[in-house]
C-alpha cells in the first residue's frame, strides 16, 4: 500500500520532470526556428542578388531602338543556375548570353556568377565568341574541385552590318523566324559545355538578321517542363505556339510562351529553372 507522502513525492517529480522536458524540447525548437529563418533569409537575400545581376530590359540598349529584347528567369529554388546577359561591348556591337548550370539551389547560383562574370570580361576585349568560350572553357576547367559545367550561347550582333556571329557550347537550340515565315531551330552545335574538357576548341556561325526577324533563345527547363502525366512539353510544341503567337518579340512574346507552358504543366511542380532571351528587329 502507498502512504500519501510517497504519493505526493512522485506526483511532484512527474511534474517535474514534464516541466523540463517541455522546457528543453521548447528552446530546441526555438533555436532549430531561428536557423531556419536566418537560413531563408540569407536565401532571399541571394536571390535578390542575383535578381539584381541580370540586366532590365527595360530602357535597355536606347542607343539601338531597332533591337527589341526581353528576358525572363524563373528559378525552381530561391536561387537558380540559369543566367541570361545582354550588354554593348563598344558602339556598334552588342553581346547576348543566356546559360544553363548543373546542379540548383546555392552552388550553381555560385558558379553561375563567376561563368557571368567571366563571359562578359572576355567579350569587353572584342573576342570572338568561339575564342570567348574556349578561353572561359579553359579557365573554368583550371579549378572546379565541384566538377560542375555550364551550357551556354553566346551571340555578338554588329547594328552596322546586322550579322549575329554566335557559338553554342551545348546549350539547347534557338529558335529563328525570318519576318513573315515559320520559327525553326537553328542546330549549329560547336563544342562541348563549358567546364567539360580544357583542351575543347569552339567554333562559330552567323546569320544575316534583317527587319523583322526574331529569335528565341532559352534553357532546357522549358521544353523538360512536365505536367502532371509526365508528359514533356517539348520542342515541337514550343514551335507551334510560337508560329501561333500574335507577336514576335518583347515582353508580350514571352508571356504568351509563359501562359501556354503554364496551362500545360497545370499543378505539376516545377524542377528546373525556366529562362528565355528574345530578340527581335524592327
Amino acid at each position: 500500500e502507498l502512504d500519501e507522502n510517497y504519493l505526493e513525492t512522485r506526483l511532484s517529480t512527474a511534474i517535474a520532470l514534464t516541466f523540463f522536458t517541455t522546457n528543453v524540447n521548447t528552446n530546441r525548437f526555438v533555436k532549430n526556428r531561428e536557423k531556419i529563418v536566418a537560413v531563408e533569409t540569407d536565401l532571399n537575400l541571394a536571390a535578390n542578388i542575383q535578381t539584381g545581376s541580370l540586366p532590365s530590359a527595360e530602357g535597355a540598349l536606347v542607343n539601338h531602338p531597332d533591337v527589341n529584347i526581353y528576358a525572363t528567369m524563373d528559378t525552381a529554388k530561391e536561387v537558380g543556375g540559369d543566367f541570361y546577359d545582354f550588354f554593348e561591348i563598344d558602339g556598334t556591337h552588342i553581346a547576348f548570353v543566356i546559360a544553363d548550370i548543373s546542379g540548383k539551389g546555392v552552388p550553381a547560383a555560385l558558379f553561375s556568377m563567376t561563368v557571368k562574370t567571366m563571359i562578359k570580361d572576355h567579350a569587353s576585349m572584342k573576342l570572338s565568341t568561339a575564342q570567348i568560350s574556349t578561353d572561359v572553357n579553359r579557365i573554368l576547367c583550371e579549378s572546379n574541385p565541384e566538377e560542375m559545367f555550364a551550357t551556354a550561347w553566346i551571340g555578338i550582333l554588329d547594328t552596322t552590318t546586322r550579322i549575329m556571329k554566335f557559338t553554342n557550347a551545348g546549350h539547347n537550340a534557338p529558335c529563328f523566324a525570318r519576318k513573315g515565315e515559320n520559327f525553326e531551330f537553328l542546330k549549329n552545335k560547336h563544342g562541348l559545355f563549358l567546364a567539360g574538357m580544357d583542351d575543347t576548341q569552339y567554333k562559330e556561325s552567323e546569320i544575316q538578321l534583317q527587319d523583322g526577324d526574331s529569335l528565341l533563345i532559352y534553357t532546357d527547363g522549358l521544353t523538360e517542363a512536365h505536367n502532371g502525366s509526365g508528359e514533356l512539353y517539348g520542342e515541337e510544341r514550343l514551335l507551334k505556339k510560337l508560329n501561333s503567337a500574335d507577336v514576335r518579340g518583347g515582353k508580350a512574346f514571352l508571356t504568351q510562351i509563359k501562359e501556354d507552358l503554364q496551362a500545360f504543366v497545370g499543378n505539376a511542380e516545377q524542377f528546373d529553372d525556366i529562362t528565355m532571351l528574345s530578340i527581335s528587329l524592327r
